[in-house]
């Protein structure tokens, strides 16, 4: 996650492209003020800076592309490689493409969500004691993430209604799939959380799965990835599953105190 200092460097640059470009080629194509104006805008809305700078770097990228024209050398600043960082951090996870204007962020954790709830929580119920901590999480992840060959899940239709809707501005769309972040991000920490208070209660006895009550494909996944695990070591491959997901997204701040 970027500190406060990165992301005022990151904004300094941005300014300071936008003069240049603005100098060299067009202010109108190239404007500071526009510019200005949106980050005023997400101030005001609370929107996710670090999400902000991603968005503001690929729209001056896409302006850039169209006026450097001098010489082929690449736009190889440390903005650059920050986005191809997070971007392939991000790609890792399976992208559910639920709609052709959905952000590439959102799909991507809708789908690295999606399959902590179809191929992890499964083995909780072979674990876990505790089933109604099991269901009231399982009910959440499915509220976000849980979909069917014929309906995405409940606040996926949300931010769809949302794209769908007529005269909707880009920072409402932004702002909804910060939201939808943020809610997943919450969950991801308390399950992470909770698995970490229970961790040490589960021995080592080998983790079973006669009953496993899932066919197909999806039954041949999930042992693939817990085979040989044990009950304790099996908790301990889904908590850091969640992590990573938390490390990748940059949502370590998003933890409810």
């Amino acid at each position: 996650m970027l500190t406060d200092h990165e992301i005022d460097t990151l904004i300094a640059k941005l300014r300071n492209k936008y003069n240049d470009y603005a100098h060299k080629y067009s202010e109108r194509w190239f404007s500071i003020d526009d510019f200005e104006e949106r980050l005023q805008t997400a101030l005001r809305n609370k929107i996710n800076m670090e999400a902000f700078i991603v968005a503001e770097i690929a729209h001056f990228e896409k302006l850039k592309q169209r006026y450097e024209q001098k010489n082929n050398t690449s736009f190889s600043t440390k903005v650059d490689a920050l986005i191809e960082e997070l971007t392939a951090r991000i790609n890792h996870y399976p992208g559910i493409e639920f709609h052709p204007e959905a952000h590439f962020e959102i799909m991507h954790m809708y789908g690295a969500c999606n399959q902590l709830l179809e191929l992890y929580f499964p083995v909780l119920w072979l674990i876990i004691d505790d089933r109604s901590t099991v269901y009231d999480f399982e009910q959440q992840l499915h509220y976000l993430c849980g979909r069917t060959s014929e309906k995405e899940s409940k606040r996926i239709e949300d931010h769809i209604a949302l794209l769908n809707r007529h005269g909707v501005k880009s920072i409402e769309i932004e702002k909804n799939k910060n939201e939808y972040l943020k809610e997943c991000a919450f969950l991801l920490h308390a399950i992470h959380e909770w698995l970490n208070n229970i961790l040490n209660n589960y021995d080592t006895t080998p983790l079973n799965f006669s009953k496993l009550y899932i066919r197909g494909d999806k039954k041949r996944k999930i042992i693939s990835l817990f085979n040989n695990e044990t009950c304790h070591s099996a908790l301990a491959t889904i908590q850091n599953y969640i992590h990573q997901i938390i490390e990748d997204f940059r949502l370590q701040a998003f933890k409810k105190i």
